[in-house]
This record gives structure tokens, C-alpha cells and sequence, in this order.
């Protein structure tokens, strides 16, 4: 029996891959008898993809055109049915997972306890701390003060709001809100209407917050 031999022409059944740059390269080529194509891919700026209808868009916005009496500018979008492009829904899939996994990891400047570390109370110094009418009232309440005009003007300033929902703010003693005190742990400087505080105090987000100029370490999970 004669011995067989590879062919070395056939030992691999795949093409080897071009370069990044020679993919380029035949890229521009493609389009370069392509005007329309040309501006497409030259300023093509954004996708979005649509999990549910399984459909992928591309928008480009080409730079804006000035005249005498204005500007100008012409935008170009596709959408592609990615049941028709097998090669493509793969590369979304795998897109998405790398979605999952990066969902998983939690920015390092979170914080949801910023609020417990916090000395100062830094973001009760923001000049304008709005607060409704029934806010006012019930703080009032709250110390043991009358609905007066005195009584108001000695922890609130009427405001202008350009909204033309908020009528107060807070009055400021020392650059802070009237009603910051230094009652917390080892005198930290705390709310002292904290129960009866207006909803854009309840709503302030510490997880990002950059007002804080202040912290205290983040404690260990086994200390108590």
C-alpha cells in the first residue's frame, strides 16, 4: 500500500485573517465608490439594539453645514433584522454577557452608607434648599413653633423658584442650614429635624455624592 502524504496546501481548511489594518484598508475601498456609504461609515456614531424585536439600528449625523441664515446637517440611520445575520446576533449575545458581568461589579466610588461617614453634613450647605408650604408648616409644628410670619422668618427665606412650585428655602446660619446641629456621634453635625426633613432632603442620593469634604473610614463588615 502506498503511504499517503499531507498536501501542505490542504492541512488547514482556514483562511488566515487579515490584519486590522488591511481590513480597513478594504473597507475604505468598498465605499470609496460609495458616496452616500462613504458619509455613512465616516460618521457613523451610534447603535442601539433592540433585544425584544432581535433588530440592531446605526445612526450617523454628518457635521453641521453653516449659512448666512442658519445651520444644516443630514443624519443617516439602518436597521438590520439580526435573524438575518447569524454572525452578528452571535456577536450581540456575547456582547450582552459581557453586560451581565460588568453589571455585577460595583463602581468603587458607590457608597450607600456615604451619609453615616459623613462629618459635616456638606450637602445641607447648598444655598438653596427648597421646600413646600406643608413642609414649612409641619417643621413649625414639629419644634413647637406657630404658623407666624415671625415664627417662619426666623428658619426659612421666601424664593423665587423659576419653576414656580417651591415658594421657601432654608434659612443658612454659618453657611448651613438653620436646623444643622452638631448632635451626632462624637459631634458630627446632624440634622436635627431629620424626622420632619423636606422631600429634597429625603431624596438626596448618597451613593455618589461629591459633596462630602469629610469622611470617615468605611468601618469592617465585623465591626459592630
Amino acid at each position: 500500500m502506498a503511504s499517503r502524504t499531507k498536501n501542505p496546501k490542504s492541512a488547514s481548511s482556514k483562511a488566515p485573517r487579515e490584519p486590522l489594518g488591511a481590513a480597513a484598508k478594504t473597507l475604505q475601498q468598498r465605499v470609496a465608490d460609495q458616496p452616500e456609504l462613504l458619509r455613512f461609515v465616516r460618521h457613523l456614531n451610534s447603535l442601539s439594539i433592540d433585544l425584544d424585536d432581535e433588530e440592531i439600528s446605526l445612526e450617523a449625523n454628518q457635521p453641521e453645514t453653516a449659512f448666512p441664515f442658519g445651520t444644516s446637517s443630514v443624519n443617516y440611520s439602518r436597521s438590520f433584522d439580526l435573524g438575518d445575520h447569524p454572525a452578528l446576533r452571535d456577536a450581540v449575545k456575547n456582547l450582552v454577557h459581557e453586560v451581565h458581568q460588568a453589571l455585577f461589579k460595583v463602581a468603587s466610588d458607590y457608597d450607600p452608607k456615604r451619609c453615616d461617614r459623613c462629618v459635616k453634613s456638606d450637602c445641607c450647605s447648598i444655598d438653596r434648599i427648597h421646600l413646600t408650604d406643608d413642609e414649612r408648616i409641619r417643621i413649625l409644628e414639629h419644634i413647637g413653633e406657630k404658623n407666624t410670619k415671625a415664627a417662619s422668618a426666623k428658619y426659612f427665606e421666601p424664593d423665587d423658584d423659576l419653576g414656580n412650585y417651591y415658594k421657601h428655602i432654608m434659612r443658612h446660619v454659618n453657611g448651613a442650614c438653620t436646623f444643622l446641629k452638631p448632635i451626632g456621634p462624637g459631634g458630627m453635625m446632624r440634622c436635627s429635624i431629620y424626622d420632619v426633613r423636606p422631600n429634597v432632603c429625603r431624596e438626596y442620593d448618597p451613593g455618589y455624592c461629591t459633596e462630602a469634604s469629610e469622611l470617615r473610614p468605611r468601618r469592617s463588615p465585623l465591626e459592630v
